[in-house]
Order: structure tokens, then C-alpha cells, then sequence
């Protein structure tokens, strides 16, 4: 009978993040809120088999052998652990609209709008070609893309923690795949509240969170969920270059799942939690089942392996 429910929850996860993702009139409605309280249901039913796996494991504190690590390559070679085939224009358009459905209700048509972290700053020229005020904020500008610059985006070079963008000055603040690589997401946030204005609102949707099956970013390097949990990195480093791949990418924060939910709470204090959503991960909890000792060793807490990414709508008091 359980295996029976897991797989039904497992048929029923992907159309159902595919359409409320896609669904974007649905933002800030309790329609999108029931969807997502129906996701993590079902996502905690398909994984209940190696959550217990898990919790009933004693942890081992040791990687496997590189060894192997070739036959988890194979096996994944054709699963698409990350995959995103639009291209750059289409995923800025794609979140153009996003952040213009998710902070609708609490701006003005003359609201002016930071991309923070904004790298190509593709999101913020479409908006700006759509004629809102844009500026965008980044630790270099070698990614910042001449389309941005034409389109009118005015770019500052500078720390999310502590910035010379000037103070209670913007409506929205929108951040994609940015807060799991702050050493000091707080940090950030106290940032973000002085150069909001009074009302105006941060939208942020980040992952993936480092101890999900993603978690370091590897796609490029070695598409193996978890590999970063279950392999040393010296190890697959050594194989993503046999294989004419580049290194590991290790410029995330490692933060747990707990550390951001203290830090949601605690901005509760200066700004009001309109959303968050946990987003979740559990197609390869097979692994977690496997090496259920290893993944203990890593964590305490089982949420960190399933819940992949976080979106999140706060706004400050007005």
C-alpha cells in the first residue's frame, strides 16, 4: 500500500509544479498556496521510505570510493539532473513576468525596481523595455551584458551586504538564485530593508540549497545528485577533468534549510512574510535510501536532502 501511494505522489509532482509554475495569474492567490501545500504533502509521501532509512541510520562520517563514482555517471547520464534548455532571453522574459505577477499588488505603475545579484541583467533590460526604472547591483560587472546597458538599466558595482545604492528608494527588489551563495543572507536583508522603500517589497527565489541533490552546483562538472555529500571533492575534481570538465563549483554559502528558515523568522521582525514556499527535490531519494549512514553524517535533518529551493515575498513596513 505505501509503495502504491509513492507512486502516485511521484505521477503527480512534476504536472503539478510544471503548472503552478507555469500559472503565474496565480501568484499571491490561496489557489497557489493549496498547490504548494499539496506539493510538499506529496513530496514528504513519495520520500517517507528513505526518510526512516535515514533517521533510523547511524551516521558514518566517510565519502565513497571514486570508484564508485563511474557507474552513478552512467546512470545518470540521461536524467537531465538540471535542465533548462531556453535560452538566456527567454528565462529573463520568463522572470520578467514572474517579478511583475509576484509584487503586483504593492506597487505603484511608476515603481522603481533593484536587480540584486543581477549578473547578465537580462530580467531587469526586459523590464526596463517595458519601461519601469531599473537599476541592478552586482560584485563585478563582467557578466553585466551591453543589452542591459542600452536598455537603460543603470548598473552598480558593489556588496548585497553593504551597498551605496541610497536609502528607502525602491519598490521592488527581485533576486534569482542569489541567497544560497551570500556568506551572510541576514546581512543581506538588512541591506535590502534600508534601501526599500517604506511598503516596498523583496521577491527572491533561490536554490539549489546545498545539501539538496544539486546542491553544489555540479551540473556542469559531475551530474550526480548528492555527489558533493557522497564524494570527496579532490575525487570529483579528478574525474570531471578526466572528462575534460571544469571543477566543481564550490562558491555557495552551505547553509541548512534551518538556518534559512531562522532567517525568515527573524526577518519577521522588520518585514512581513506575505509567501514562502519550500520547493522540493525527491527524484533521487534512492541515494539518500542507499547511503543512508553518509547523508546522516551530513545532517540532521531529512528536509535538507528533499527541499531544493525557496521563494520568498516580503515587504517592509510602511
Amino acid at each position: 500500500m505505501e509503495d502504491a501511494a509513492q507512486y502516485a505522489s511521484s505521477l503527480l509532482i512534476h504536472p503539478l509544479y510544471r503548472w503552478g509554475e507555469a500559472k503565474t495569474q496565480l501568484r499571491g492567490t490561496r489557489i497557489r498556496r493549496a498547490i504548494f501545500h499539496t506539493l510538499d504533502s506529496l513530496s514528504r509521501a513519495q520520500a517517507s521510505t528513505a526518510r526512516r532509512a535515514f533517521e533510523d541510520a547511524i551516521p558514518d562520517d566517510r565519502y565513497l570510493d571514486p570508484a564508485e563514482l563511474d557507474p552513478l555517471l552512467a546512470r545518470y547520464r540521461k536524467s537531465q539532473t538540471r535542465g533548462d534548455a531556453r535560452l538566456p532571453r527567454e528565462k529573463a522574459a520568463a522572470r520578467a513576468l514572474e517579478v511583475l505577477k509576484a509584487t503586483a499588488r504593492f506597487r505603484s505603475p511608476g515603481a522603481r525596481f533593484l536587480d540584486l545579484a543581477c549578473g547578465d541583467g537580462l530580467v531587469g533590460a526586459t523590464l526596463a523595455k517595458m519601461g519601469y526604472r531599473v537599476s541592478a547591483l552586482d560584485l563585478k560587472a563582467g557578466r553585466f551584458s551591453p543589452e542591459a546597458r542600452s536598455a537603460g538599466v543603470e548598473f552598480h558595482a558593489g556588496d548585497a551586504q553593504q551597498s551605496d545604492l541610497p536609502r528607502n528608494q525602491f519598490d521592488v527588489v527581485f533576486s534569482f538564485d542569489a541567497f544560497e551563495h551570500f556568506l551572510d543572507p541576514p546581512a543581506v536583508l538588512r541591506e535590502l530593508h534600508g534601501i526599500l522603500k517604506p511598503g516596498g517589497v523583496l521577491y527572491a527565489s533561490f536554490g539549489p540549497l546545498y545539501f539538496s541533490p544539486q546542491g553544489a552546483h555540479q551540473w556542469a562538472s559531475v551530474d550526480v545528485p548528492y555527489c558533493h555529500l557522497l564524494f570527496r571533492e579532490d575525487d570529483l575534481n579528478a574525474s570531471a577533468a578526466s572528462r575534460g570538465k571544469g571543477r566543481i563549483v564550490r562558491n555557495v554559502n552551505k547553509w541548512h534549510l534551518s538556518q534559512f528558515r531562522q532567517m525568515l523568522h527573524v526577518a519577521g521582525r522588520q518585514f512581513q512574510v506575505v509567501d514562502c514556499f519550500e520547493k522540493f527535490n525527491t527524484a533521487f531519494v534512492d541515494l539518500v535510501q542507499s547511503y543512508a549512514p553518509i547523508f546522516r553524517a551530513r545532517t540532521d535533518d531529512f528536509d535538507d536532502l528533499i527541499v531544493r529551493s525557496i521563494e520568498m515575498l516580503l515587504r517592509k513596513a510602511g
